[in-house]
């Protein structure tokens, strides 16, 4: 990661979309014109495919995406953790009460 966040040391919008390319290039490549380039809409769909993966049961994606964001925001610049935040953990955790996503919420295990 080092390589890939070089200026600041943080995961800024360039950094986040590198990583994400590199990480989980499948899900980047669902990415569409118009989501590209608009950090909020990038991470919501993140989200999208993180609650894809919860509803089939898919534990090998769920937890490469939560590997991911978690590595993303362990060093994220102010504008890459409020999207984290906003258009990712509500996107899948707001609200949600069905069991496949309470059990994957962190805390409730």
């Amino acid at each position: 990661m080092t390589d890939i966040v070089v200026k600041t040391g943080l995961v800024d919008h360039a950094a986040f979309e590198r990583l994400l390319v590199s990480s989980l290039p499948d899900l980047a490549a669902e990415i569409d014109d118009e989501e590209r380039s608009l950090l909020h809409m990038e991470m919501s769909a993140v989200a999208r495919a993180t609650c894809r993966a919860i509803e089939n049961g898919d534990e090998n994606s769920i937890r490469r995406h939560f590997e991911f964001i978690d590595s993303v925001l362990s060093n994220a610049a102010s504008d890459v953790e409020n999207a984290v935040h906003v258009s990712y953990l509500e996107n899948i955790f707001l609200d949600e009460e069905r069991a496949a996503f309470l059990s994957v919420r962190p805390g409730t295990s």
